[in-house]
């Protein structure tokens, strides 16, 4: 019997794979299943210096995107947390308006105060269909939640 074949190697997977890792993890694994199974699916790579080496460099510039976004989204938080937009919308002679303000509007509006790109699904907000001042909730992944508000006035 070929004893190489019982031999343990190292892969690098390249998607998450059951039970054995995610995507990035090195695992050992037997030689024929990284060979048969891994390998042949294009689910791993072998570990070699190069690809651990570059593994490393690719965690290491994913912390830094990652640590930079934390703190684009704390000076986001700081910046918004209790402020008001302002949104002029036509209304009725009885000052009720003729379809509610979305969540796209709203989302313009505070790129168009403050810089700061959202996407629609973070804002949380009840119907509004009058004039006046409504809050509503920005949820900010990892950072919890931003309460505004938004003041909603008559276009001329």
């Amino acid at each position: 019997m070929d004893f190489l074949y019982f031999m343990e190697t190292k892969v690098i997977l390249k998607n998450s794979v059951g039970k054995l890792g995610n995507k990035g993890d090195v695992v050992k694994v037997k030689r024929g299943y990284a060979r048969n199974f891994l390998l042949a699916k294009g689910l791993a790579k072998i570990a070699t210096a190069g690809e651990m080496e570059q593994l490393e460099q690719q965690k290491t510039a994913v912390e830094k995107h990652r640590v930079n976004q934390l703190g684009k989204l704390d000076a986001m938080k700081k910046a918004l947390h209790g402020k008001r937009i302002s949104v002029k919308r036509r209304t009725s002679g009885k000052g009720k308006l003729y379809a509610a303000v979305t969540a796209n509007e709203i989302l313009a509006a505070i790129h168009d105060t403050y810089g700061f790109e959202l996407p629609e699904e973070s804002l949380r907000l009840e119907s509004i269909k009058d004039l006046g001042l409504h809050p509503f909730k920005i949820i900010l992944p990892t950072k919890g939640e931003v309460t505004m508000k938004v003041r909603i006035t008559s276009a001329a």
